[in-house]
């Protein structure tokens, strides 16, 4: 996005994304979960509830989202 704006942005700093995530990135400790899919659980909510876990990883203090009706949550999910 920072190339194809190039008029908007001035610098891009990428601070360990998970785009790029491998098995060996796993093995080597980068990630601390057990496997790929265990990764995509956490990165790919697909309850209210691991929503929220994803948001408390994401953000040193995490949005109210622990308020947000389950309902909303779900609908934002899907």
């Amino acid at each position: 996005m920072g190339v194809k704006y190039r008029e908007f942005v001035e610098k891009i700093v990428i601070c360990g994304s998970g785009v790029c995530l491998e098995e060996k990135d796993i093995k080597d400790g980068l990630f601390p979960v057990s496997d790929l899919d265990e990764a995509a659980n956490i990165l790919v909510p697909q309850t209210p509830q691991k929503l929220r876990e994803l948001v408390g990883f994401t953000f040193f203090r995490a949005p109210l989202v622990a308020w947000l009706p389950s309902c909303l949550l779900l609908d934002f999910i899907n």
